[in-house]
């Protein structure tokens, strides 16, 4: 590995279970912690859309979580991955970066998804308080043949 990470923490959520599987692969690829946004409560699928396509023109309540987050404090680098949702973040990370001060740390950010990032990587720096944010990678329409070349290829690039 060209770069060293520090004490890494990858931070993700994923519906389908396509960003679960990016990350616990990046996970073993850089012998990382790794902690998966769940939220509290009962939300449907469409209210999650619903709030994620709106949230631009409606104040929302953010979601609480049913995560213990460790203290990130205690971490150099911190990757964080999502789905893309209407070609943008989805109500879950939106809500997770808005209650998050990342204090300086270097963050990198990774999105999937079944066509493209859209907005997913500019409205992610928006709201990533204090985060100095790191090359950020999408993972689009993911062949699980290669997926390993590709999270290596990235994770060497990363300045």
């Amino acid at each position: 590995m060209s770069i060293d990470f520090g004490k890494t923490l990858i931070v993700y959520y994923s519906h389908s279970g396509n960003t679960r599987f990016v990350a616990e692969k990046l996970k073993n690829l850089i012998n990382a912690d790794i902690c998966e946004i769940k939220i509290k409560g009962n939300h449907s699928i469409f209210e999650l859309a619903v709030k994620t396509i709106f949230r631009k023109y409606l104040k929302l309540k953010l979601l609480q979580f049913d995560t213990n987050f460790p203290d990130f404090s205690q971490y150099d680098t911190i990757f964080i991955g999502s789905p893309v949702y209407a070609w943008t973040i989805p109500f879950q990370l939106y809500s997770f970066l808005k209650q998050t001060d990342f204090k300086g740390k270097r963050v990198v950010p990774f999105a999937t998804s079944g066509g493209n990032e859209g907005a997913f990587f500019k409205d992610f720096e928006k709201f990533a308080n204090n985060a100095v944010l790191a090359n950020a990678k999408g993972f689009v329409k993911i062949d699980k043949n290669d997926i390993d070349e590709k999270i290596k290829n990235w994770v060497e690039n990363i300045k």
